[in-house]
């Protein structure tokens, strides 16, 4: 390279900056905000929200119930169902769940998925054919 020093550098600064900023933006340590589970105030008198989600291969009518609790229902043949229900925190109630297959053709499948604050607790899958009674255990958090 041949010309002035100084203008040298100033190239050479120039490139270094045209690369080295984007570089820096991509690995500089940022401080954000990072959203904690959402606590309710339930949780401090030992409650808390349990999300059950229950997906079939094929549409089956179904139903979870915990104890001392109303049972929820799907509304005729469904292959997704959801259900909340609030339960003690440190001990929480096991679930029975039901499904009962329009079509009879085969082995079918049921998912069953237990969530709490976001986080998944359970995550089972059942087989049977026609019908299936069974019980899910939830442990706590």
């Amino acid at each position: 390279m041949r010309g002035f020093p100084l203008l040298r550098i100033l190239v050479v600064a120039g490139a270094l900056l045209m690369l080295g900023v984007p570089v820096w933006m991509l690995t500089r340590d940022r401080v954000e905000g990072i959203a904690a589970p959402v606590v309710e105030e339930r949780e401090a008198t030992g409650m808390a929200d349990f999300s059950v989600v229950m997906t079939s291969t094929t549409p089956a009518r179904l139903s979870v119930t915990a104890v001392n609790d109303a049972v929820r229902e799907s509304d005729g043949g469904v292959r997704r169902f959801e259900a909340r229900f609030e339960m003690p925190l440190a001990q929480p109630e096991d679930l029975a769940v039901f499904a009962a297959f329009e079509a009879e053709a085969g082995p079918q499948a049921l998912r069953v998925e237990v969530r709490s604050a976001g986080r998944l607790v359970v995550d089972r899958t059942f087989w049977g054919e026609g019908e299936i009674h069974d019980v899910v255990e939830v442990a706590a958090p």
